[in-house]
């Protein structure tokens, strides 16, 4: 299954050796080498799927491997695991898991069709299971690929248009990201709310000055 974000191609056939995969393809108006900065930090790119709900940080057991305690709500499971991440050459990086019915996730970025932007396509590999398998265990799918890409292009979109302000990646990494869904979802809603209220504010103000300085008119 691959997804398009923004109208993005992508592969008709899975970017990795799979015969059991799921795609999708983001765009970012950042160059590789300045996504793959932004992407080093991959636990902020995780958290930013809005259907994964972390319990808890995420706790180093050993190396470049982890301890996850999350639930999925795409699914509606409970997932304690172990991941391992590993950087390839180039702008690639395969995280594998060590239970569940997904083998591992691939994330590669690429140079866009204009060469000013780039794109990260993210994979989930499921190859491995029988065919009985996969029909009994298919709930266990991973059903928030989609929505994690349209949010990661919401989260690049808004990195490259507001990173200029000062202390807006200090709030974004340590403030946003570690806040669950609903709790980003509530506060981008009242953020909204003060902008309305703050531009209402300002043309009444705007108001009261022309019938001040032009009365009569």
């Amino acid at each position: 299954m691959n997804n398009s974000i923004s109208n993005t191609p992508v592969p008709a056939v899975p970017p990795i050796d799979s015969k059991d995969a799921a795609w999708v393809s983001i765009p970012a108006r950042q160059s590789p080498a300045e996504l793959a900065v932004l992407c080093s930090d991959l636990e902020a790119i995780v958290r930013v799927n809005p259907y994964y709900v972390f319990n808890e940080k995420w706790k180093r057991v050993q190396g470049n491997c982890f301890q996850l305690n999350y639930s999925n709500l795409s699914n509606l499971s409970e997932i304690e695991q172990t991941i391992c991440i590993e950087q390839e050459a180039g702008f690639r990086w395969v995280v594998s898991y060590n239970s569940g019915i997904k083998k591992r996730t691939v994330f590669e970025i690429s140079p866009d069709a204009s060469g000013t932007g780039s794109v990260l396509t993210i994979t989930d590999d499921y190859q491995g299971l029988t065919d009985e398998e996969r029909e009994a265990r298919k709930d266990e799918a991973d059903k928030s690929l989609k929505a994690w890409g349209q949010a990661l292009f919401t989260y690049f979109k808004r990195w490259s248009q507001l990173s200029w302000i000062p202390g807006w990646k200090w709030y974004t990494r340590r403030v946003w990201i570690p806040m669950k869904p609903s709790a980003r979802r509530i506060t981008y809603m009242l953020l909204m709310i003060e902008v309305a209220f703050i531009v209402l504010f300002a043309f009444s103000i705007l108001i009261l000055w022309i019938e001040h300085n032009y009365p009569g008119r």
